[in-house]
Parts: structure tokens; sequence; C-alpha cells
């Protein structure tokens, strides 16, 4: 041999322990390609909750806005508003605004926003009987029985 310095037994010993360096190696590259995995999936969980969030602060936010914009409007104290004047008009404008507040609630839920999933919208049944008859038609068409019969 080149080198008489490493004995022919201990040549064996040595190549088998590069063999498990190697497989060592290998392990390690897998599992820190499955730990990057597990990384990726954690932030894409944190960012969908960080999502939600925003999603419920945005909604409590469209809700409020038009609300401060109709008290900051009637709390300028302009002398000649002439609504102002008639003894229904507080009661009118509480009501208004309370409407207003029900029913960007009630569209939110409708949209699933607020409070639940979104209903799914119901299939006209000219639509919901075409979809199964080209799907009973594009599975008879990719039978193996129908494909002989083409060619």
């Amino acid at each position: 041999s080149e080198d008489d310095t490493i004995h022919e037994h201990t040549r064996v010993f040595l190549r088998d322990v590069h063999d498990h360096a190697l497989q060592i190696g290998d392990s390690v590259e897998s599992l820190a390609d499955l730990t990057k995995g597990l990384m990726d999936l954690y932030f894409s969980i944190v960012s969908n909750r960080a999502n939600e969030v925003m999603k419920v602060l945005t909604v409590m936010a469209t809700i409020f806005i038009p609300l401060t914009f109709v008290t900051g409007l009637y709390g300028m104290n302009f002398r000649y508003m002439p609504e102002l004047e008639q003894p229904w008009a507080y009661p009118i404008l509480l009501a208004l605004m309370t409407l207003m507040v029900l029913a960007m609630v009630v569209w939110f839920r409708r949209l699933g926003w607020l409070g639940g999933h979104r209903r799914p919208r119901a299939q006209p049944q000219s639509l919901a009987r075409n979809a199964s008859s080209s799907s009973l038609r594009d599975s008879a068409s990719s039978s193996p029985s129908s494909m002989s019969a083409r060619r």
C-alpha cells in the first residue's frame, strides 16, 4: 500500500467511520430541512392569527368611524344648525346612529367577517344541474371503455 503507517485492518474501520460521518451529515441536513419547514409552518400560523386580529380591529374601526364623524359634526357647536331647534332631533340622531351600527354588524356577519363563517351562496337549480351533468360527462369520457371506442 501507499502508506504503511495505517494498517489495512485500521483502514477498514476508518472507511466505516467515514461512512457513518456521511450518514450523520445527511441526517443533520434532513433534520435541518424539517426544522425549517416546521418554523415556516409556525410563522404561517402566527401570521394567520395576526390577520384575524387585524380583521376584527378593522371591522370595529369601520363601525365606529361613521359614529365618530356624526358625533364630531354635532359637537362643533355651530350657531345655525336647523335640526338643533327640533325637539325630536336628538332621539332621531341616536336612532340613526344605532341603525347605522346594526346595519354594518348585520352586513359584516353576512360577509362572514364578524362572528362566524361565510355562508355559501345557494346555486340556482340550472347551474347545479349543469355542473352535475358535466361532471358525469367528464367521468364517462375518461373511462377506459370510452377511450378504446375513440381509437
